[in-house]
């Protein structure tokens, strides 16, 4: 993992995923505590056969997970459900990965904690992204 940067609101994050996660293939994962029922059933109907296994960012309580493919719907589902919701009400950790390869880390969602992205990523995407959402790209020391 190479990256981190701060971002703003949940929907404007879910819309700029497009900048750095071209379809197809990237699996989204969510962990919460307190995800809205309508989310959850959004997710329970949408998620994903054989998901990979990602270790749990919550140990107590035991929080529910969810894997969803990333399409141009499941984007503007979530910047739906944003709008709607608080953020915690989708997740508290979130992750995007690629054939049992995470590619974007970030426990404690929507705080100050930094996002962890991996480096394969382009350069000029992950500014734009930035860009869009108000981060700040920089270098993860000792990475």
């Amino acid at each position: 993992m190479g990256y981190f940067w701060g971002t703003g609101s949940s929907n404007i994050f879910f819309s700029n995923l497009k900048y750095i996660f071209p379809e197809p293939d990237y699996i989204l994962f969510f962990e919460g505590i307190v995800i809205a029922d309508d989310v959850k059933k959004y997710f329970d109907e949408n998620s994903v056969p054989n998901p990979a296994e990602i270790a749990a960012g919550t140990l107590w309580p035991k929080p529910k997970t969810y894997h969803i493919l990333l399409t141009n719907k499941s984007i503007e589902d979530l910047v739906s459900f944003s709008k709607q919701h608080a953020s915690c009400e989708i997740c508290d950790h979130f992750h995007v990965y690629k054939d049992n390869v995470i590619y974007l880390e970030w426990h404690d969602a929507w705080g100050k904690d930094p996002i962890l992205c991996y480096r394969e990523i382009n350069d000029i995407n992950l500014k734009r992204f930035c860009e869009n959402t108000g981060g700040k790209l920089e270098l993860y020391p000792g990475v």
